[in-house]
């Protein structure tokens, strides 16, 4: 019974995705047809116009990709239309690494973070498909460094592991370095920030990149984002939402209390970024086509 209501909560929820509603029929076969393929053990190589992705049997997340193209449609748009050729879009918790596929594409140079072994290899085929001007490095990071225990068994949600009960999952030990360190002489153009409720560990631990740089940054949030507020509207960055279909920036109110993406940009560069993305806003959502691949 379990199962059968979250399928339908999940057919239900990319049926009304902004880029699923207008074509519900097709949506719900591409999400089913790929439910059945997985279990058989196929994998799916997803096209996003020219990106290409390819999913194993046992990502959840590609459901999405498949049935309805980009899965957080403004904030990859937002990226999408942001970034330009010889920037540097750094993709903290890349997983299997769609956003940098679709960095790739925009001709940006990427460095991904990505402890996850099984995730990671996929990363790697991935990009090779998409460009050559990337890096992967297999540490997590934070606001400390050195050994930690990293969960490796939720897929999209794996994370790091902290205090006593660091050893009573599955879980492997990574090596743990601040961001700051990781790019002491590199320029960062976009961040990108998943990183299941370490997102705050991460920025504290890029600081200096964040005074130095002052990139924009797609941060995944947890519980209306109290602590990176506090962190970072004191560094003068303001929190915003999106909207990929009007090309509209709407200010986050201080009483946000959800989960999601926000997008934070540094105060003093807002009307620049913002002009930088409408004036690629005749870039459409790309076109998703899937080709079904055995084991």
């Amino acid at each position: 019974m379990r199962s059968l209501a979250q399928a339908a909560w999940l057919t239900g929820f990319y049926v009304f995705h902004p880029l699923g509603r207008h074509r519900p029929i097709s949506t719900i076969i591409r999400l089913c047809a790929w439910q059945a393929w997985r279990r058989l053990g196929g994998h799916v190589e997803v096209h996003l116009d020219h990106a290409r992705v390819r999913c194993p049997s046992w990502s959840r997340m590609a459901g999405a990709w498949v049935s309805v193209g980009l899965h957080e449609p403004s904030e990859m748009m937002f990226a999408l239309r942001y970034l330009r050729a010889g920037d540097l879009f750094v993709d903290v918790g890349a997983n299997i690494g769609v956003y940098s596929c679709l960095a790739l594409q925009r001709e940006a140079h990427v460095i991904c973070f990505e402890p996850t072994p099984a995730a990671r290899e996929v990363l790697l085929e991935n990009l090779r498909l998409n460009g050559t001007s990337f890096e992967v490095r297999s540490v997590a990071l934070a606001d400390t460094v050195g050994p930690a225990r990293f969960r490796c068994d939720m897929e999209s949600s794996n994370h790091l592991l902290l205090g006593p009960d660091a050893c009573d999952v599955r879980s492997i030990l990574v090596e743990v370095r601040r961001l700051d360190d990781e790019l002491a002489g590199q320029r960062a153009s976009l961040i990108k920030v998943d990183a299941e409720g370490f997102d705050l560990d991460v920025l504290r631990g890029g600081r200096r990149v964040l005074e130095r740089d002052r990139p924009p940054l797609l941060l995944e949030v947890w519980s209306g984002a109290r602590g990176l507020r506090e962190l970072l509207v004191p560094m003068a960055y303001d929190f915003y939402r999106y909207d990929f279909s009007v090309d509209v920036f709407e200010p986050m109110p201080d009483a946000f209390a959800g989960h999601g993406y926000l997008i934070a940009l540094p105060h003093e560069r807002t009307s620049e970024i913002v002009a930088r993305v409408r004036a690629a806003a005749w870039l459409p959502p790309p076109e998703v086509t899937a080709r079904w691949l055995r084991a």
